[in-house]
């Protein structure tokens, strides 16, 4: 496979996660007058648009991959390596302690950090138990679903047997990179909400969010 094929592989997870649930959404919403050869029709010009782009990028992948040594699936999940450990989890609040410790962390310096941020991370945190609409569903499930895949250990073995192509991923921590796409846009959903909302003590919770994060900033 070719190099960073954590980064194409996930992304081919993603993308078709993403087209299942918004047909099912369209499905859904519109149900009296839904029809599949509409939904395709509307949606196509994406492809359209999207093929033009990636075609270089496909004839050139096509053109080295037998000039590739590191192309064959792996025997084992043995062969697993760099992968997003529990350790690194504290990257997400405090980021500057994943580029010392190595013996510790055990991953590679590029696999260990998860930060997007600490307002982003408290209105995620709030997200967790706040009423979440059907997309934020979405996007919570799929950054849980790609930090599994990040993770070492038994997730190596699951991921080894029941995913597709997870035997050419190599470093499976890339998957940290859709995680924090993810988990971003949940928090973005409620950061929106305290924005536009009109009337400030319909956001106590968030509100004393908004005092930890005065609080770990003086820190």
């Amino acid at each position: 496979m070719l190099f960073r094929s954590g980064l194409i592989i996930g992304f081919l997870y993603f993308f078709i996660f993403y087209i299942i649930f918004y047909f099912f959404y369209k499905k859904r919403e519109l149900s009296p007058t839904f029809s599949f050869v509409s939904f395709f029709k509307k949606n196509c010009w994406i492809l359209v648009f999207l093929l033009p782009l990636i075609a270089g990028m496909i004839y050139g992948y096509m053109d080295i991959i037998p000039f590739m040594t590191r192309g064959e699936k792996l025997n084992g999940v043995g062969s697993f390596s760099n992968p997003f450990n529990f350790q690194s989890l504290v990257s997400s609040l405090l980021p500057l302690t994943t580029v010392k410790g190595a013996p510790f962390y055990g991953t590679d310096i590029s696999m260990r950090n998860m930060y997007f941020g600490l307002l982003p991370l408290l209105f995620f945190i709030y997200a967790i138990v706040a009423p979440k609409n059907r997309l934020q569903k979405f996007f919570m499930g799929t950054g849980l679903f790609f930090l599994l895949l990040s993770m070492g250990g038994i997730f190596n073995f699951i991921k080894f047997h029941l995913f597709p192509l997870m035997g050419y991923v190599r470093m499976p921590g890339e998957f940290m990179l859709f995680t924090v796409f993810s988990f971003i846009l949940v928090s973005g959903f409620v950061l929106d909400d305290f924005i536009n909302s009109k009337k400030e003590h319909q956001n106590e919770s968030l509100s004393r969010l908004l005092t930890i994060l005065k609080f770990l900033l003086i820190a």
